[in-house]
C-alpha cells in the first residue's frame, strides 16, 4: 500500500552525538515554521561527457549528484530565536531586551529530525544550517528566519544521511 509524508508537525534540532551519529537530544528551538516552508530535496546534478572528433556519441560519461538540502522558516524573530539562529547577544531585560548580531555569520551543524502529521519521521544526522533574515515589513507578510540546510555524510560509519522511520 502506497504512504504519503503530508502536514509537517514539528522540527527538532540538536547537536550530532559525540560519535558523529543522530543527536540523543534533540528539541524544537523555533516553532512557529512558516505554512509550506518545509523540504528535503536532491537539486540536479552535474553530467560530464568526453566526445571525439569521429562520433557524435561520447566516449566517456560521468553523472555528479547534486545536493541534498533541508530547508525551512519560522516566524519566530524574539531575540532569543535570533540568537540561537545566528549567535550573538542579548542584552537587557522585558521592554528593553535587545538582539545584538554578530559581525560574521557561522553556519552550524545540526541534527534534524523532521515529524510529519502522517506518523512519519525524516532523520539527518549532519545537516549544516545556514540562516538567513527575511524581515518583512509590511502589511501582507510577517519577518521570518529562512534555514537553509546541506545535507552532509554522517561522521559515524553507518549512518546514513537521510533516514525515513514511523513514529510510534
Amino acid at each position: 500500500m502506497a504512504e504519503y509524508t503530508f502536514g509537517m508537525a514539528k522540527i527538532l534540532l540538536g547537536t550530532p552525538a559525540g560519535d558523529g551519529g543522530m543527536s540523543t537530544t534533540l528539541t524544537e528551538k523555533f516553532g512557529y515554521t512558516k505554512p509550506d516552508s518545509v523540504s528535503i530535496t536532491s537539486e540536479e546534478g552535474t553530467k560530464s561527457e568526453i566526445f571525439i572528433e569521429e562520433s557524435d556519441t561520447a566516449i566517456i560519461s560521468q553523472d555528479t549528484p547534486g545536493a541534498k538540502r533541508v530547508n525551512w522558516s519560522t516566524y519566530n524573530t524574539a531575540p532569543e530565536a535570533l540568537q540561537a539562529a545566528f549567535g550573538g547577544t542579548i542584552v537587557g531585560t522585558g521592554a528593553a531586551k535587545v538582539w545584538n548580531s554578530p559581525e560574521n555569520l557561522q553556519p552550524v551543524i545540526y541534527s534534524v529530525r523532521i515529524e510529519d502529521k502522517a506518523n512519519h519521521f525524516w532523520a539527518m544526522a549532519k545537516v549544516q544550517v545556514v540562516p538567513r533574515l527575511n524581515i518583512n515589513i509590511n502589511k501582507s507578510d510577517a519577518g521570518q528566519i529562512d534555514f537553509v540546510g546541506t545535507i552532509l555524510i554522517p561522521d559515524k560509519a553507518g549512518v546514513s544521511p537521510i533516514v525515513r522511520g514511523y513514529l510510534s
